[in-house]
């Protein structure tokens, strides 16, 4: 799991990137470790949750909202078109 992230920051496993990530992903599984099961369930789901409520009015906007904006765009308007 720690590769799997590390990887995710940086591909160069020589970077500073890299390592800094591995010393902070190890840190925090440290201290996740020493945790019980149900605190852990406890305080990722709500968060977990939480996330889904933010990303799902984000979908929302995007379709109905944002779309608006896109039908009142007129091409006349844009300074640079494309060639």
């Amino acid at each position: 799991m720690l590769y799997t992230v590390c990887n995710k920051i940086s591909s160069d496993s020589k970077s500073k990137a890299y390592k800094v990530a591995a010393i902070v992903t190890a840190i925090v599984s440290i201290f996740g470790g020493q945790l019980s099961f149900s605190t852990m369930i406890s305080i990722i789901y709500p968060i977990s949750g939480y996330a889904g409520i933010v990303i799902f009015a984000g979908m929302i906007y995007t379709k109905y909202i944002k779309r608006r904006k896109y039908e009142e765009f007129d091409e006349k308007d844009v300074l640079i078109k494309n060639i």
